[in-house]
């Protein structure tokens, strides 16, 4: 449970201070929920280059957590879809494509504009797409891991 609140708590931060920047898009599936919802958040070009970043920059940062752990017994092992204790790899793979497609859908709604006409999206917009990552957490971590 730990994990699931550190995890969402580094995500809202991330969340409040660069949703100017790149409307908090840290994630392709976000990113792609974003492209295809037709309400035209985006274009196909930035689509690409927003899927791009994100890969170089989650290549990056395993890289990175791996140099850093390099002296742990756990620095071989790769951080991949798993199943639990009790259930199969189906199982895993379904609760994450189920809380991926839920993170992207609370996005979506959360950081559309309060007030029509404007681009100011709910003042709890970040606590709110956090919060839907906790509850992943918690739920999706005995069965897959919570890698969503």
């Amino acid at each position: 449970r730990a994990t699931a609140m550190s995890v969402s708590s580094a995500l809202m931060v991330m969340i409040y201070s660069l949703f100017d920047v790149s409307g908090a898009h840290f994630n392709p599936a976000v990113t792609s929920a974003a492209l295809f919802c037709g309400k035209g958040k985006m274009t196909f070009s930035e689509w690409i280059k927003y899927v791009a970043a994100q890969i170089v920059g989650g290549t990056l940062g395993g890289l990175y957590t791996g140099f850093l752990n390099s002296s742990t017994p756990s620095a071989n092992s790769a951080v991949i879809l798993t199943k639990g204790d009790g259930f199969e790899m189906w199982q895993a793979a379904l609760v994450e494509m189920l809380f991926s497609g839920l993170l992207a859908y609370v996005l979506l709604v959360a950081s559309l504009p309060m007030q029509p006409g404007t681009s100011k999206p709910h003042p709890l917009f970040g606590l709110i797409i956090a919060s839907c990552v906790t509850a992943g957490g918690f739920v999706a971590g005995g069965i897959s891991g919570g890698l969503f």
